[in-house]
């Protein structure tokens, strides 16, 4: 019987900063006061598929992954892996 090889699909991610996030503490120890937590900054950058060279900006996480479902079967996160919806029913 002949084995077939394990297709890989690879992304490069880039994610672009425009500096801290909003409210951080830039110099660290210097304010005795607490601080609220800092607030995230937007996300934005690119995604590379590596063997197509194909390459999507994004302003939102979920574009990037609008982007490697397009080559990659990626289950919704609430669902549970395949391997053990397999295992649960062959037991």
């Amino acid at each position: 019987m002949e084995e077939s090889l394990p297709e890989i699909t690879s992304f490069v991610v880039r994610f672009v900063h425009s500096g801290p996030p909003v409210g951080a503490d830039v110099g660290a120890g210097l304010r005795p006061a607490p601080t609220p937590a800092p607030t995230p900054t937007p996300t934005r950058g690119s995604i590379l598929n590596v063997q197509t060279n194909q390459e999507l900006p994004f302003l939102r996480w979920e574009e990037a992954v609008a982007f490697i479902r397009r080559y990659v079967t990626l289950t919704d996160e609430n669902e549970p892996p395949r391997d053990s919806e397999n295992r649960a029913t062959n037991e």
